[in-house]
């Protein structure tokens, strides 16, 4: 009986230590995984930006949130692919890997060098070429208006992200110049 007992006993230990070392390593693969999310490309493309364009009028204040909005879809590249498989899709595959879908708000105001420029806020939506670190390629599109001023149109925007600073260009006419840089603890 008392081999039993100490059989059942010893059991119960093996079993609580293999349950504690399953938490642990369950606990160090979670922090693992949470660290590489922070450290993915895309997580060092989303945030808050604050910075100016230039257009034909001036300067203007500009202030763009990015959100991951996941892997970009399949007809998000030109083109397509007539049979469901083969060489066209699998080039197609290996594209798509390499982009995610982004989306944010865009905010423009009047700035101290233009005070008369006008105010508005626009979503957005686009792409992030994630794959060629530390350099990203980002392409935004203007979508919903959420405050709209007269005669003013929204504008799609591209820029190249470098170590938290945004460079790029609106696409509209007359527009050439964009440099935003990414706030921390936003």
């Amino acid at each position: 009986m008392k081999y039993r007992s100490l059989k059942a006993g010893s059991l119960a230990i093996g079993i609580l230590a293999g349950c504690t070392a399953i938490g642990v390593t369950a606990t160090h693969t979670a922090a693992a995984q949470d660290a590489a999310v922070e450290q993915s490309p895309i997580a060092e493309i989303t945030g808050q930006y604050a910075g100016t364009f230039i257009c034909g009028f001036g300067e203007v204040g500009m202030t763009l949130s990015i959100e991951d909005a996941g892997p970009a879809p399949f007809d998000a590249l030109p083109g397509s692919c007539k049979s469901g498989a083969g060489p066209c899709n699998d080039a197609r595959a290996i594209r798509l890997a390499s982009l995610r879908s982004i989306s944010g708000v865009l905010n423009f105001f009047p700035t101290a060098a233009n005070p008369d420029a006008k105010a508005g806020a626009f979503k957005v939506s686009g792409l992030a070429e994630i794959a060629n670190a530390p350099a990203y390629q980002i392409e935004l599109k203007p979508g919903e208006w959420i405050d709209k001023p007269e005669r003013f149109g929204a504008s799609a925007m591209e820029a190249t992200i470098v170590d938290g600073e945004m460079v790029g260009k609106p696409t509209a006419p007359g527009c050439y110049t964009l440099r935003l840089r990414k706030l921390s603890g936003v």
